[in-house]
């Protein structure tokens, strides 16, 4: 966890020593285990260096897939990234932005009543006829 909190403020103290403002968010603030949520935040397209955004995480969450898009938005483009991702580890999840504030969401389990289930034996493996 202390990985990617540490990685994603790094992305974002390089945004910072441009001056550029940017507003991460995230679409959901609660998914099931293996869901995916989507990390956004748009830079102005004069001020990026677009070779420096790799991002690894190893933690507990995981990049499924990262876009970048150009987005015109009141006539200056924008670069506009999207990181989907996901957890397999329940709990909640931080994500520190630039201004030191987290993006928090949680992730939940499943839930699973043992009173209910009906256990049962394994069933025999079929038996099928031979012919010569």
């Amino acid at each position: 966890m202390k990985r990617i909190a540490i990685i994603l403020s790094l992305l974002f103290i390089y945004s910072i020593s441009f001056a550029q403002q940017t507003s991460p968010k995230i679409n959901k603030t609660k998914i099931q285990i293996g869901d995916q949520i989507i990390y956004s935040f748009s830079l102005p397209i004069e001020k990026v260096d677009t070779s420096y955004f790799p991002i690894e995480v190893k933690d507990t969450l995981e990049i499924v897939k990262q876009t970048i898009d150009t987005v015109d938005k009141a006539g200056k483009k924008f670069l506009d990234y999207k990181y989907y991702l996901t957890s397999f580890v329940s709990g909640k999840h931080n994500i520190v932005t630039a201004n030191g504030k987290g993006l928090e969401f949680e992730v939940l389990t499943y839930p699973i009543d043992t009173v209910k289930i009906d256990i049962k034996d394994i069933k025999a493996n079929a038996e099928e006829a031979f012919y010569y």
